[in-house]
C-alpha cells in the first residue's frame, strides 16, 4: 500500500511540473514608451500628469485599463468590502 501511495504522489508530482512548464515559451514581448523617465526622489510625483504613449500592453489602451474582478458580495469569511471595492477601482 505504501509503495502505491509513493508512486502515486511520484506521478502526481511528474504531472505538476509537466504542467506547469508546459505553456513556458521563449517568447518576449516588448513594450515601448515614448519617452524615458526616470523616478525620481518624491516618487515620480513631478511625472504623474505627464502622457506617455504605450503600446504593445494586452488591455492597456490610452484610455483605460481592463481587468478582471473575482470575489464574492455575501457570505464573504473577511467581512470586509472586496467586490464592490475593486471594481470601484
Amino acid at each position: 500500500m505504501a509503495r502505491l501511495l509513493r508512486g502515486a504522489i511520484a506521478a502526481l508530482a511528474v504531472t505538476l511540473v509537466a504542467v506547469g512548464c508546459g505553456n513556458a515559451s521563449d517568447s518576449t514581448t516588448s513594450t515601448t514608451v515614448s519617452s524615458a523617465t526616470s523616478v525620481a526622489a518624491d516618487g515620480g510625483a513631478a511625472q504623474r500628469d505627464v502622457h506617455h504613449t504605450i503600446t504593445g500592453v494586452p488591455g492597456v489602451s490610452d484610455d483605460a485599463i481592463d481587468f478582471a474582478v473575482v470575489g464574492t458580495k455575501t457570505n464573504n469569511p473577511l467581512g470586509i468590502c472586496i467586490l464592490d471595492c475593486y471594481l470601484d477601482g
